[in-house]
């Protein structure tokens, strides 16, 4: 089997990323950092208000947001640190690549080009993305001792980590609840035509299903 064959191209690369990330991972935790950390730019922690035993199968109602939003949710992002899921998104995709066109090659003498075969590959690595960041959410040591309501999230401050938030389209924030334990959640503004950078401070003031509504910090002084 030639891995570097035009037709399994694809996902003998995604498998290169991934063991790339690993050895990038592994050195940057010996240097006393972490990529993962980096990527998350917070400590890995995760909220258990998000049920992991849910036995639900379909995309999470996430009260009138983007479907993007949808699907990172299902695909646990969030429950685990960011870097897990993609690769456990590149794992997937390329296993599920190379043996299904390995198959189509014993069963019938010929495989798939590369760009119709990615299709099937990256849509079966969905799931198992999913399944795999369930199952590490369920066993990764987690700090909080007691449940949280994200009802309480509300009149909290919270820190923009990652993308612009905009109208509709929620960025990823931190936040501390009264335990001072920290969240990750999907913030957009309350307000139209306003837009949260990374670092910003907001005031978290609505929760929309999946996502919290917020302002602007009106006490920049305050800290979180």
């Amino acid at each position: 089997m030639d891995l570097l064959a035009p037709q399994l191209a694809p996902f003998t690369i995604a498998l290169g990323i991934l063991a790339l990330i690993a050895v990038a991972e592994v050195i940057s935790v010996l240097m006393g950092a972490g990529v993962s950390g980096l990527l998350d730019s917070a400590l890995p922690d995760i909220d258990v208000d998000m049920d992991v035993d849910a036995p639900d199968q379909g995309l999470p109602d996430i009260g009138g947001g983007n479907i993007i939003v949808a699907i990172l949710a299902w695909l646990s992002v969030g429950r685990v640190p960011t870097l897990i899921i993609l690769a456990a998104l590149l794992f997937g995709f390329g296993v599920i690549g190379l043996v299904l066109q390995n198959t189509l090659y014993g069963m019938f003498g010929f495989m798939m080009p590369p760009w119709l075969a990615i299709i099937p590959a990256f849509v079966l690595a969905l799931p198992v993305t999913r399944y795999i960041g369930l199952g590490l959410a369920r066993i990764m040591p987690k700090e909080e001792t007691s449940a949280v309501s994200t009802e309480t999230f509300v009149g909290r401050l919270a820190t923009i980590i990652r993308g612009i938030a905009r109208e509709g389209q929620p960025a990823e924030a931190k936040l501390k609840d009264s335990e001072g334990l920290t969240h990750y959640l999907l913030v957009a503004p309350l307000e139209s035509g306003t837009e949260f950078e990374p670092g910003q401070e907001v005031l978290i003031v609505q929760q929309n299903g999946a996502t919290f509504l917020a302002i602007t910090n009106p006490h920049p002084a305050a800290h979180i």
